[in-house]
């Protein structure tokens, strides 16, 4: 008798099941194919659908019906590629055994970024090669979602290249001396941001050639101060003595010695107004000697 129950209520749990399917596909939406005669157009319906201005359905809704609604015959690779160019969240729809390499990287691409993070579960394991992450990179999207074994100085680069906030994702290892020089010279905006939202040691890295007052000056700024020495050091000139003796008091920087304020004014006279009022004594003796 019990094994008479348990079969009913099995049957009656597939019957239940049966329903729920049935009427899942009852209520779900028609898609009705479309009269398309080449990739070029089915590309086109699905650029169409996505632009189109309708409050009750998103563009993404509207994009995977336009993409269902077009004949198999047209749903190339090609097609899939451009369709992933127009919206992104087509490459979900498009079968594992149709993906290629291009595709993830379009997708990836399409991430700018923390979004990257999240779209790399998208791509297949086996597309996850040092060639895909290089690509990837190339785009400008976001590079936290690689590997860091897979950051090679190449890539890095290049993420740098395409995306300078992309320093934020670079292994600390890698700003050596060659790196960092081969960096600041990818974006005019890389020497103040390495420089004072990173780490402001790496001014020591800076190329001589990009080492304009200017750019220091922002570097001095954003670090407090921290660099003044380090621009005098670097930057032999009376235009640096300048600005170092000008930005003192400002920037809050430690004593800066007897010496300094010496030479300064021996480049430029005017710059005695700014010496210190506790070292004017003995700045004035050491020019007098």
């Amino acid at each position: 008798m019990a094994k008479m129950d348990n079969a009913a209520i099995l049957a009656a749990m597939k019957a239940n099941e049966k329903r729920a399917t049935e009427k899942k596909a009852a209520n779900a939406p028609k898609v009705t194919p479309i009269n398309v005669t080449s990739v070029k157009e089915a590309i086109k319906y699905v650029d169409d659908r996505r632009n189109e201005k309708k409050s009750s359905q998103d563009s993404t809704a509207r994009v995977k019906d336009a993409v269902n609604a077009i004949p198999s015959q047209f749903k190339t690779q090609e097609f899939y590629l451009e369709a992933i160019k127009i919206a992104r969240i087509v490459f979900t729809l498009v079968p594992e055994e149709m993906l290629t390499m291009e595709m993830c990287v379009e997708y990836m691409g399409g991430h700018k970024r923390s979004g990257s993070t999240l779209a790399i579960k998208d791509i297949p394991k086996k597309f996850k090669t040092p060639e895909f992450y290089l690509k990837a990179a190339q785009t400008g999207t976001q590079i936290s979602f690689v590997p860091d074994s897979f950051k090679t100085e190449e890539l890095c680069l290049e993420a740098l290249k395409a995306e300078y906030l992309n320093y934020e994702h670079i292994p600390k290892k890698m700003f050596t001396k060659e790196f960092t020089e081969k960096a600041m010279r990818l974006n005019p905006l890389l020497p103040r941001e390495l420089c004072v939202v990173k780490d402001w040691k790496l001014f020591e890295f800076m190329p001589e050639d990009l080492m304009t007052i200017q750019v220091c000056g922002e570097i001095a700024w954003g670090t407090n101060g921290k660099v003044l020495d380090l621009i005098l050091e670097k930057i032999k000139t009376p235009k640096s003595y300048s600005f170092v003796a000008k930005n003192v008091k400002k920037l809050s920087h430690p004593k800066m010695p007897d010496e300094f304020w010496v030479d300064a004014i021996k480049k430029d006279g005017s710059l005695l107004e700014f010496v210190p009022k506790r070292q004017l004594e003995s700045v004035t003796k050491k020019l007098g000697q």
